[in-house]
């Protein structure tokens, strides 16, 4: 690849309009990390998520304890010590029960209304033959889709 075609698809930032990172932004990308190899691993030790992201220990621990303190996380006991001895380690996971996925799944036929927990375990699911509930509810989305989900969610609950 010659040179002038290789600069044809790179670019410099113009860095009078890039700025850093601020502090807020650095915790917020630190907790989605977090939250991340919690999620795909758990139950995960507060040292076992230090090793795999690379974060400080004191940055997980702040972390954890605001995940903690707003009950999206939860302390599963202990873990065990190791033949050295030491205070053993506590497993955290997901409170599955403090945040859901709801979600609706509108066909010609059937309509499914279902909420999973956060662990992505159905919860609740109520299915209702759809009729002409299917072009109601894509025609009130358009304008307000509160109302929507709402109005769906009753047919479903009163059937």
């Amino acid at each position: 690849m010659s040179s002038a075609s290789r600069h044809n698809f790179t670019r410099k930032p113009n860095l009078a309009d890039v700025t850093a990172a601020g502090h807020d932004m650095l915790r917020l990308v630190n907790r989605r990390i977090l939250l991340s190899i919690l999620s795909d691993r758990q139950p995960i030790s507060r040292a076992e998520i230090a090793k795999i992201s690379g974060l400080k220990k004191a940055t997980i621990s702040t972390i954890t304890g605001e995940l903690l303190k707003d009950a999206c996380i939860i302390e599963e006991g202990s873990g065990r010590t190791t033949p050295i001895g030491g205070k053993p380690p506590t497993p955290l996971r997901l409170n599955a029960n403090r945040f859901g996925l709801f979600g609706v799944d509108i066909r010609a036929d059937e309509t499914i209304v279902a909420l999973s927990d956060f662990n992505n375990r159905i919860v609740s699911r109520v299915s209702f033959e759809t009729g002409s509930v299917a072009t109601a509810f894509l025609m009130a989305s358009c304008t307000s889709p509160g109302a929507a989900l709402g109005s769906i969610t009753r047919r479903a609950l009163n059937n």
